[in-house]
């Protein structure tokens, strides 16, 4: 038993540990995304703004392309083959003018464009002719093509299509064996006076799959008068 008049001796207590400190709670969803500077609070999207369009626009793009380089490969290709003359070439140095002395209004036929020596064992198939240019004041009546083993060749006679021969129509015409035996003739007409020259004349042209285009210098020309040009 303790005398009450002295102190009791001083008990060692352990001094309270201090507070705990915790950790805040992670930032959940959209607040998070706010921390971060966001003011709406809203998380970005994985698929940025106009991602979608500038996929499609490429895909787009690339189609568009894909169509112009197969457009141009076939461009390319037909004037390729366009730019031969092919078999049915004039010889080089070959050239003629046939024409005649006429009143204006007077159609005659000429015979423009002849072949050279070729055996056609795959059909060649006449697609087309054109003059190399058309003089103002000669009016051009077509084309037609003849055989010159019917009824003999054309230089010049008068009336389109000629009397007395076998026209067939140029486009389609179909022909196999000795190409000397054809012969295409042009119609022609002054509308007034005057001395007029077409010097050539282009055939378009297929044998098989192949195109050709030739230009044959085969000249075709009306004076109205004698003397007009030295051609005349």
């Amino acid at each position: 038993m303790l005398d009450q008049g002295t102190e009791a001796p001083a008990m060692n207590v352990p001094p309270d540990p201090p507070p705990a400190v915790r950790a805040p709670n992670p930032p959940d969803g959209n607040a998070y995304w706010g921390m971060l500077g966001d003011p709406s609070g809203t998380p970005p999207s994985l698929h940025p703004p106009g991602l979608k369009e500038r996929v499609r626009s490429r895909r787009t793009v690339g189609l568009l392309a894909i169509v112009l380089v197969t457009a141009a490969i076939a461009v390319v290709g037909l004037v390729r083959s366009r730019t031969s003359a092919g078999p049915l070439a004039p010889r080089s140095g070959n050239t003629a003018l046939e024409g005649a002395v006429r009143a204006p209004g007077h159609a005659i036929s000429i015979g423009v464009i002849s072949f050279d020596a070729y055996d056609a064992r795959t059909p060649v198939v006449l697609e087309s002719v054109r003059p190399v240019s058309s003089p103002v004041g000669l009016r051009l009546l077509g084309f037609s093509v003849i055989r010159t083993d019917e009824h003999g060749g054309v230089g010049t006679v008068d009336g389109f299509p000629p009397r007395g021969f076998v026209v067939h129509p140029v486009a389609g015409y179909s022909f196999t064996g000795d190409m000397r035996t054809v012969q295409v003739i042009v119609g022609l007409e002054a509308t007034r006076a005057g001395a007029f020259v077409i010097p050539g004349f282009a055939l378009r042209y297929r044998i098989g799959t192949s195109e050709y285009e030739a230009t044959y210098p085969f000249g075709a020309a009306i004076c109205t008068r004698a003397g007009l040009a030295s051609f005349c």
